[in-house]
Order: C-alpha cells, then structure tokens, then sequence
C-alpha cells in the first residue's frame, strides 16, 4: 500500500482558506502541534494505551511561547501481568518561534523523549519525536479547521535507523463540542522494515466538555503496520492556570 500522500491536498485547500482559529491543540493523535500554553497555563493528561498500559504527564507554560512537560508511565497498569514502568519518564521543551498570521503558520521548535507503546529493546514501539520542527495553520472552513506538518529526529536509535521524519495532521472541528483529529507519520526513521512499511495513520474523535476538560478517543495504525495491528487509545485531559 502507498502512503497516504492524500494529506498534501489539505495543506493545498488551506492556501486558500482565511485564518480564524486563534487557539491550536498541543498534540494531535501521536504528533505535535505548534500549540503552546499561556504563561502559568497548564495542563495534565492521562493517555490509556492498549494491553493496559497508562501514561500521564503535566504540561506548563513557562512564558507565552515556551512550555515544559514531564511525563511518565508503564504497560500493564491495568488488567494481567506484571506492571511493566518505563526506563525513564518522558521529558518535553517546545518554543512557538513565530506567530500565526493571516498568511503565515505559526512554526515551534520542539524535544520530546516520550514515545508511545511498550518499550522493546531500547526503544518505544513508536519512536519519541525527538528534536522536531513543526509549522501549523488555522483556517474558517465550515467550523475551525488546523493544519500541521513537521520533520523530526528521534534518538532512539537502537534499531540503527538515523533518518530524518515526517508527519502531518489536521483538526476539524464538527460541533462546538466535537472535533475530528488524523495524523499520519512516514517512519522514515524506523530501522525495522515490518514497522515502517505503511507509515502510521490515526484517527480520532475529541469533545471538549465544561470550559477544562476534554475526552479523547482514537484509533491507530490504520494501515496495519507491524505485527500489532489496529489499536484504540482513550484519552483524559485537564487544562487550567494558577
């Protein structure tokens, strides 16, 4: 199966589109966004993964455009086996270099050592983004529609795979209440052919309900790469100042 190149024609019909969406997610599915917290803002998530494993970490803005996170987690928190923690917690730094406009994207600089999924010889089953640049765009388009693309450098490099990566994603809200998220990423950085055949397409359903929380619920690896198939992941945030 070929990658979903699809993703390109939305970053097409944005040129066209006029900016109105003043505040962009943090994370879309599994990617970054160039979403950054207000000075004090912060926010806490809980990401439940398959085969029982939890993952939750606390994001705060530090100034208007950098932001801090930690985060930590494990496999089989939840149903049989032994509880399975990670190595080391996830650490994150983002800087919003340059603000949207009506013409331009917005465009952060990012580390992140947080991959998702359980940890095999080293590495996560899906890589941490590592160093990463991402460029993001809000559009009117029948509701908020956002846009985002990056290149990332992972280091995990236990499977000897040192290449530059790529993803995309999008944002479209249905309601005031529902978004509809997708992300897709290229695993040009895989080192282990199974696991970058396809790239990794993820979709999902978000509701942002009373002014702090938020409820998640997405399907990953639609394209059924690697030997673990299509998987489903809920997701619990919590978004507020002091």
């Amino acid at each position: 199966m070929k990658k979903p190149y699809f993703f390109f024609l939305f970053l097409l019909i944005g040129i066209n589109l006029s900016a109105a969406f003043e505040n962009p997610i943090f994370m879309l599915i599994d990617n970054p966004t160039c979403g950054n917290y207000f000075r004090g803002q912060y926010e806490v998530r809980v990401r439940i993964e398959p085969e029982g494993g939890i993952l939750t970490g606390i994001y705060i803005g530090i100034t208007d455009n950098f932001s801090i996170g930690v985060s930590y987690g494990g496999d089989h928190v939840v149903g049989y086996g032994a509880i399975e923690g990670y190595k080391y917690p996830g650490v994150e730094v983002r800087y919003r270099a340059i603000e949207e406009t009506l013409i331009y994207p917005a465009f952060a600089l990012g580390f992140s050592s947080q991959g998702y999924g359980p940890q095999i010889n080293g590495r996560y089953r899906i890589k941490s983004k590592g160093f990463y640049g991402v460029v993001s765009k809000n559009f009117e388009f029948i509701g908020n529609l956002s846009i985002h693309g990056g290149i990332n450098y992972s280091l995990e490099h236990s499977d000897g795979n040192k290449n530059l990566n790529v993803f995309l994603g999008f944002e479209k809200t249905i309601t005031t209440v529902y978004s509809f998220l997708a992300d897709y990423d290229f695993a040009f950085n895989e080192g282990i052919k199974e696991y970058r055949k396809d790239g990794y397409l993820n979709i999902g359903i978000k509701g942002y309900f009373a002014p702090n929380i938020a409820i998640e619920f997405d399907i990953r690896n639609m394209l059924r790469t690697g030997d673990d198939g299509i998987n489903r992941v809920l997701k619990l945030s919590y978004l507020e100042s002091f």
